[in-house]
């Protein structure tokens, strides 16, 4: 097993964007991932980061709100398929695309026709919100292609030995997280939007979410997973965590369970 975390641009963010009783103005930078899993016989995607559309013209798609989330992206540099050639690596060589749930910065390039061999998992109380609350989610691009194979899954779902979708609603309706372990031990469970920063990793706590009642109740289920399965969880947006705990960014990787533990920071 084989999993690369790939960074897919930045954000110039107000921090109430992800603490939204935070109102003092502060900017932070907020790095975005998608995470690459060879499994041996299929590759998992989890993610694909933003649309070309959005990169080159944010305004459109995210109207005012672009003052408050500008996005600081190339198209030749940060879209998701210019990061996986960088590893030789084809659209076309990814059978799954696990979504962790359909906002712009985590689906908006689902619908690249170049997805041909991939099928989508996606939660289908996820699947159901954006039908059902379309503002949420303003870049149709997080729809998969025309006649592309998906697959709705409810709950907790294994992908492969070791590889699990794991529902974490609350942050949106249908959001799931992915815990990978390894077969000599150790693993990540990446939180995705669960957990934005470590400051979130906490029920108390917990970032901008639909549901904060399930947003806090996630948490406290990602906390006991990692504690039960020896994991250490990769928050989706922390602005630290990957510089001071030392994770290591594509095209390096990991293939075992050994990843960096929690610094001061």
């Amino acid at each position: 097993m084989k999993l690369w975390i790939l960074p897919v641009g930045t954000f110039d963010a107000d921090v109430a964007t992800l603490t939204p009783q935070d109102r003092s103005g502060k900017r932070t930078d907020c790095p975005v991932y998608a995470y690459l899993l060879d499994m041996g016989e299929r590759r998992l995607l989890f993610d694909t980061g933003c649309s070309r559309a959005l990169m080159m013209d944010p305004k459109t798609i995210l109207g005012a709100g672009v003052a408050s989330l500008t996005p600081i992206m190339h198209p030749e540099r940060d879209y998701i398929t210019a990061r996986l050639d960088r590893l030789g690596i084809a659209p076309s060589h990814i059978d799954i695309i696990a979504t962790s749930h359909m906002h712009f910065d985590h689906a908006g390039a689902n619908r690249d026709p170049a997805w041909s061999g991939a099928e989508f998992w996606v939660q289908r109380a996820e699947w159901e919100a954006v039908t059902a609350t379309p503002r949420h989610y303003p870049d149709a691009g997080c729809q998969p292609p025309p006649g592309a194979p998906v697959r709705l899954v409810d709950g907790d779902v294994p992908v492969a030995p070791g590889v699990t979708l794991v529902a974490t609603p609350g942050h949106t309706p249908g959001h799931q997280s992915l815990m990978v372990q390894f077969p000599g031990g150790g693993g990540v469970f990446i939180t995705s939007d669960a957990v934005y920063t470590r400051s979130h990793y906490d029920p108390d706590h917990v970032g901008a979410a639909v549901d904060r009642d399930a947003s806090a109740r996630s948490v406290e289920k990602i906390q006991a997973l990692c504690r039960q399965h020896g994991l250490v969880p990769f928050f989706s947006h922390d602005p630290d965590q990957a510089r001071v705990e030392g994770w290591r960014l594509a095209p390096d990787a990991y293939t075992d369970g050994r990843f960096p533990g929690p610094r001061r920071i």
